[in-house]
């Protein structure tokens, strides 16, 4: 059998003997009713006994039954205290729930809504559901016959109509951060830069966005010294793939996203456990295409651009080294202090150019630019910087609303002095490890102008080296849930 992603539809509440049932309880909600009922009476009273014998709805608590009655299993899901739910635990709860059944051999599993009782349920079932399920198994050739899938959810409510909605927009969502992962999963034998950008042109003709297509002899004319010189050691060449969709009035929200599709370090080259997995350096820039992508289908009443900048950072005789000095876009010197801090040289241009060329109101980028991400922040919180107070509290109630985590960093000018060279204008790296999300961005912020500006480091974050909840192992697709929420949201 090949693997499949999971079906996920929606449906009117009805059961039928030989299903298999996901409902919810509560700590606070033990009490079984409405359709929850029918299910107990059909299962053999299984879900009293399971209350009667032990089950207490903690949070994240699962139950597998089997029971004697008419249904082939039921699977309890304990939500804790409803007041005390936080999005992103309802969100893994279902997906763990999606996940027991696959490995228990279930093909078709339904989920009982209205058991939930919790504000926007379908968005989190929905998402729970799609994500949780989706694994990255497109190189795997061996031992297909074991894999065991869970061929179809459905999603079972009382009125379908007034939920199709929130289904579909969820469904949307959910689809854009599966592409992530899938894309910053694929090798960079795959994903080159110019494969990169022929996806991008894909994504801009099927959802009628203007693509723009900068190639190196282009940026050369332009005077970006900086992203030209961390692709001069590849044989891929570098690239800046813009994408505008026009949903709305007034200048646009400026996405700005880091793609470098394999980062060795350059000739400060990366120790063995540090290079393995540089395929991900690439998220940022294939988040902010999924991104623009999911508000186009969304036909969100926005003017969006996404600038993604495309480089492979690789040694050779021709690769930029320590001691060189870059001239940028917009016409500030760089001395290279670590060919390993090349993501914000790439950036450095791109946010230069497209501001400039754009006129943004708000500019977001986000990149894998650091791994001081883990000592500040560890696996699970992305830092956000930022010069723009409004900006950063709406990107904030975005990561609130779909269950990720952020959390601001300061960007006082002192942390500038870190970034002060003795023979240019800025240098790529700090002399130490202090601070090195917020020196990291205090580099960038020469580069956005006037313009309000976040900075979003998924240096760590990006990665997941456990299957659990809604994540896979590999890459987690963070972020593109809060973006496309604050595209969303934009005021």
């Amino acid at each position: 059998m090949m693997h499949k992603d999971t079906t996920v539809v929606l449906s009117k509440t009805m059961i039928s003997a030989g299903s298999s049932v996901l409902a919810a309880l509560s700590e606070d909600g033990l009490k079984i009713s409405g359709a929850l009922k029918v299910v107990d009476g059909m299962s053999g009273n299984a879900v009293s006994l399971a209350v009667k014998n032990g089950f207490k709805a903690e949070k994240g608590e699962l139950k597998m039954l089997y029971p004697a009655g008419k249904l082939h299993a039921v699977l309890l899901l304990g939500l804790g205290k409803r007041a005390e739910l936080k999005q992103d635990q309802f969100i893994d709860g279902v997906a763990d729930g999606a996940k027991a059944a696959r490995s228990a051999g279930i093909t078709e599993l339904h989920v009982l809504a209205d058991s939930f009782g919790v504000k926007d349920s379908i968005r989190g079932i929905t998402l729970g559901s799609m994500l949780g399920t989706h694994r990255f198994m497109k190189y795997k050739t061996k031992d297909l016959a074991k894999v065991k899938n869970l061929g179809k959810i459905t999603i079972m409510v009382e009125d379908p109509a007034k939920q199709q909605k929130a289904f579909d927009e969820a469904k949307i969502v959910a689809d854009a951060v599966k592409k992530t992962r899938d894309m910053v999963n694929t090798p960079p034998n795959v994903a080159g830069t110019e494969e990169v950008a022929q996806y991008a042109k894909k994504i801009a003709a099927e959802n009628r966005l203007k693509c723009t297509l900068l190639e190196e002899k282009d940026m050369e004319k332009l005077g970006m010294g900086c992203i030209t010189a961390v692709g001069k050691g590849s044989a891929a060449k570098p690239k800046i793939a813009i994408l505008e969709y026009n949903g709305g009035a007034g200048k646009p929200v400026l996405l700005v996203g880091k793609g470098v599709t394999f980062d060795s370090g350059g000739y400060n080259l990366k120790p063995t456990n540090y290079i393995n997995n540089m395929k991900d350096d690439k998220a940022g820039a294939i988040t902010m295409l999924h991104v623009i992508e999911a508000v186009a289908r969304l036909g969100v009443k926005a003017n969006v651009v996404a600038a993604v900048a495309l480089a492979e950072n690789m040694v050779s005789g021709m690769a930029y080294r320590p001691d060189d000095i870059l001239k940028a876009y917009n016409g500030m010197t760089v001395e290279v202090t670590n060919t390993d801090a090349e993501g914000r040289l790439v950036l450095a241009d791109t946010l230069a150019y497209s501001v400039e060329k754009h006129k943004p109101q708000a500019v977001v980028d986000i990149a894998t630019l650091t791994g001081a991400t883990m000592i500040a922040l560890g696996h699970f919180t992305t830092p956000i910087v930022g010069t723009d107070e409004k900006l950063i509290g709406q990107l904030k109630e975005a990561a609130d609303a779909t269950g990720e985590k952020v959390w601001q960093l300061p960007l006082w000018e002192e942390y500038g002095e870190a970034m002060k060279s003795d023979v240019a204008d800025l240098k790529n790296s700090t002399d130490g490890p202090d601070a090195g999300v917020i020196t990291g961005a205090m580099f960038l912020k020469n580069f956005v102008g006037e313009a309000p500006w976040a900075h979003l480091d998924i240096g760590t974050t990006v990665w997941s080296k456990a299957d659990k909840g809604a994540k896979q192992k590999g890459a987690t697709g963070v972020c593109v849930r809060t973006l496309i929420e604050f595209v969303k949201n934009w005021k």
